[in-house]
């Protein structure tokens, strides 16, 4: 099969044939449907992701929606090594797989993966968001940022904050911030972040 293969730790991963992966118990080997890219990949492909040790040659991508050969799709991540999500063909655990409905695009399942929980369980399980609360989101314009935003309002959020910088600015705006604060003017960060939220802030989310 065709995978984007790394060689060595930091080096641009490069199209090639890579063995196949062999189904077994409990695994099954799907073909690719849509890969996401982001800062986790790069990590990874330079060695500096700490849970995931570069072990090459062996394949990028540590996330994607794949299709088994009875038709389901299924949201994956991590496979075994030396397996990435970046190939033709990836293996999938039945115990480490998440169901994507038919009706769902396969690339924005993809893309809502590791993006998606970032916000979600910052929120969730580790602020233990409160209806009503206030929470403020550094990093506003990225996608993380922009679903973090997302997440609180559905979580019940009573003011959501914005902060971020440039093109980021109108991004948040119109993905979820019910005010924005411009992080470029350093001067201004303080009282804008004070005048957005007069009572201050309950959650504050690093979503860049």
């Amino acid at each position: 099969m065709r995978a984007a293969v790394v060689r060595q730790p930091g080096a641009t991963p490069v199209l090639e044939q890579f063995t196949d992966p062999q189904p077994g118990p409990g695994v099954s080997a799907g073909t690719l449907v849509a890969a996401a890219l982001n800062p986790l990949d790069v990590t990874f492909v330079s060695d500096q992701f700490p849970l995931r040790r570069l072990q090459p040659p062996c394949i990028a991508g540590y996330e994607a929606v794949v299709q088994l050969a009875d038709g389901t799709r299924w949201y994956v991540t991590a496979p075994p090594s030396p397996y990435g999500t970046l190939a033709e063909l990836v293996p999938v655990s039945d115990s480490d797989r998440f169901p994507v409905p038919a009706g769902l695009d396969p690339a924005l399942a993809a893309a809502l993966g590791v993006a998606g929980l970032v916000g979600w369980l910052a929120l969730d399980y580790r602020a233990h968001l409160q209806p009503g609360e206030t929470v403020l989101v550094l990093g506003a314009g990225g996608s993380a940022g922009q679903l973090a935003m997302q997440s609180a309002h559905v979580l019940g959020a009573g003011l959501v904050v914005g902060a971020a910088r440039g093109k980021g600015l109108s991004q948040a705006a119109d993905l979820g911030a019910d005010a924005v604060v411009d992080l470029a003017d350093e001067q201004a960060v303080e009282a804008g972040l004070a005048a957005a939220a007069p009572g201050g802030y309950d959650v504050i989310v690093d979503g860049g």
